[in-house]
């Protein structure tokens, strides 16, 4: 796994962003397309350009990569659960930031948009937005958001060839959740895990859930699956909605389609109370060579200098 992309097998970290970009002229080759690609790419594994607390992971459309993706793939077979349910759009490239400052995360930003703002148009940018103790949209942990490695297992079961991602923006209704779910209980009957409270009432309700484990709660629902995904998702904020950006990786395509399946056709608790706003298939290059672009320039960024130490001020 050595060539693969350094933020692949990342987690989320404190601040978070995802940009998608599109060709809007439908007029761009896509030799440019993965050129541009390929020079961010390239940028952000030279640990020199990149600090360890800064990770860029960048994907491609298959349409973009051509023929170098495996022809199992099929976008309808995610876009017609659930009568659209869960929307692919048209974006070209996406690129997700997991940085453990803000000042980090403006600075791939910036980056990001000098490389790929000459050949493709930003349609999206939004922005991870925790609560101040850690919690996502609905109160529940969302882990402990930093830069460490998953394990050697899970990063094991992905391709050297590359793999697949899911990106979903979902819409989460908490005026709804918190009208229906009054108790800690009750919220962690549609979830399936406790919601964040103190130690004692968190080992309360987690221990009420092990002994009757509900049946259609959703983190036992996608666990039981038992699909090889590595989630790289986060909280969110997006013009004025709040709710997560999932972001999926695996190996197998058959993989997505069936989680949402899952998700959809299995009476899933949460579904009710969140609604999937936009998203996009995308295959992850595990290196700069695997596009074919081995003769990219150097790229050094005109609009922004490289990261100084946290003590260092602009003038």
């Amino acid at each position: 796994m050595s060539n693969v992309q350094r933020a692949l097998l990342a987690g989320p970290g404190r601040f978070d962003a995802v940009c998608l970009y599109r060709d809007s002229a439908q007029g761009v080759a896509v030799r440019q397309i993965r050129g541009a690609a390929a020079r961010l790419i390239s940028f952000f594994q030279d640990s020199t350009c990149c600090p360890d607390n800064l990770r860029v992971l960048v994907a491609l459309a298959p349409t973009v990569l051509e023929q170098k993706v495996p022809a199992s793939f099929s976008a309808e077979a995610i876009t017609s659960i659930g009568n659209g349910r869960f929307p692919i759009g048209d974006a070209a490239v996406f690129v997700q930031i997991s940085a453990q400052s803000d000042a980090h995360r403006m600075y791939a930003l910036r980056v990001v948009n000098e490389v790929l703002g000459p050949v493709l148009t930003s349609c999206r940018e939004i922005m991870g937005a925790r609560l101040l103790n850690g919690q996502e949209t609905f109160g529940f942990p969302d882990g402990t958001p930093g830069l460490g490695n998953y394990s050697r297992s899970v990063a094991n079961a992905l391709p050297a060839d590359g793999a697949w991602l899911l990106f979903q923006r979902f819409r989460q209704n908490a005026t709804e959740f918190f009208r229906s779910a009054k108790t800690p209980l009750e919220m962690a009957l549609i979830v399936g895990i406790a919601p964040v409270g103190t130690r004692r009432s968190e080992a309360q309700v987690q221990k009420h859930v092990a002994a009757q484990p509900p049946m259609h709660a959703h983190v036992p629902l996608m666990r039981a699956a038992k699909a090889t995904i590595i989630r790289r998702g986060f909280p969110c904020r997006h013009n004025g909605e709040e709710g997560l950006a999932f972001v999926g990786v695996t190996p197998a395509f058959d993989t997505i389609p069936h989680l949402l399946r899952r998700m959809n056709d299995t009476p899933d608790a949460l579904l009710p109370f969140i609604e999937a706003r936009e998203g996009g298939l995308f295959y992850c290059p595990p290196s700069v060579d695997w596009l074919e672009a081995q003769d990219q320039p150097a790229f050094t960024p005109l609009t922004t200098g490289p990261l100084g130490t946290p003590d260092t001020h602009l003038l």
